[in-house]
């Protein structure tokens, strides 16, 4: 932890915060506030087993005896953004809800998911505590960002499918995979309902981004015929399975028919490094599944699935061009959930 008295001085003098140079709406700004609310809740429902086994244990018993007042300050903290470079992301004081400084150019080259700064936020945090301890706070960040994996009992999972805590717990094996399949009376088993969750926003450059909003069906999650680009929404629920193909377990989605009757979609994937194998859809014309221009079939995605869940995250962006010529830049994020029957 650094005395910040200094920086204080020079936002105060200048004027060198984000509402002035910066903008309130920038996407990094905007993945810590989103952050903050997922760290409380994760130190906020945390259980002693639902933290790695290779977590200090001084470090758990620190953060149990203190997780209501931790998720508190948490909350509470205020942020200010600067737009200097600055030695390191973020800085604080050792009061109990001060200000966490954190800056733009420092920031961006290591934040690369809503983990990173869920591990820098309750970094800070434990500051508020008198903790002088990089170290110490170090672990404290690390544990709360990796709750649920590599643990002894699976955590109360978050409500917002967009938080990755929305499916905790430790990724299956091939082996473990396999040992669902109810061999060698059947090859497949269905293990629960599935629903995709969808939203999107809009940004003039990088700085300047409208709020997310949910359940978008422009452009978020289609079925596309990839030679014409005409297309449908495609369906949103559906059933995931798992089943034995070439010797080797596989996690399959269905979906259900869609209303429009542009059919069902399936998409298969190999477990051992969670690529998609295929996706493809009933429709002789509308044949391949796209999250913003982003075709499902042809680039791998990153899944995780666990004895009581399945999550998949996607995201794509597009360009296009308001009334005025100015490029507007289209975010959509899409996530697969399934919890386990």
């Amino acid at each position: 932890m650094k005395n910040i008295i200094w920086m204080l001085f020079f936002i105060i003098t200048t004027g060198a915060v984000a509402g002035e140079v910066g903008n309130g709406g920038d996407p990094l700004r905007i993945l810590f506030e989103e952050a903050r609310s997922y760290t409380a809740e994760r130190v906020q429902s945390a259980k002693s087993c639902a933290f790695s086994v290779d977590v200090n244990p001084e470090v758990v018993s620190w953060i149990m005896k203190n997780k209501e007042q931790l998720a508190s300050d948490i909350m509470k903290s205020p942020h200010v953004w600067i737009t200097d470079e600055q030695s390191t992301c973020a800085f604080t004081q050792s009061n109990p809800n001060s200000t966490v400084i954190l800056s733009f150019e420092s920031c961006r080259p290591g934040i690369k998911s809503i983990n990173d700064a869920i591990t820098i936020l309750a970094h800070e945090s434990v500051h508020h505590f008198d903790i002088a301890d990089e170290s110490f706070a170090d672990q404290v960040g690390q544990a709360i960002e990796s709750i649920g994996n590599n643990c002894t009992c699976d955590p109360i999972p978050s409500n917002d499918p967009f938080d990755p805590a929305s499916c905790p717990g430790n990724s299956l094996s091939e082996r473990d995979l396999l040992s669902k399949i109810p061999l060698p009376n059947q090859t497949a088993k269905w293990v629960g309902k599935f629903k995709v969750h969808k939203r999107m926003r809009t940004c003039y450059f990088e700085n300047h981004c409208s709020p997310w909003t949910d359940n978008v069906d422009d452009g978020g999650f289609m079925l596309k015929d990839p030679h014409n680009g005409g297309g449908y929404s495609a369906q949103t629920l559906g059933s995931a399975a798992v089943q034995l193909v070439n010797n080797k377990p596989q996690f399959k989605l269905v979906s259900e028919v869609h209303s429009n009757s542009a059919g069902r979609w399936i998409m298969k994937y190999d477990i051992s490094n969670f690529s998609l194998v295929s996706s493809e859809a009933s429709d002789t014309t509308y044949n391949a599944l796209f999250v913003g221009n982003r075709n499902l079939h042809w680039k791998p995605v990153i899944g995780k699935i666990t004895n009581t869940c399945f999550r998949q995250g996607i995201s794509g962006r597009s360009v296009r061009l308001d009334a005025n010529g100015n490029n507007i830049l289209v975010e959509y994020e899409t996530v697969i959930l399934s919890q386990f029957d």
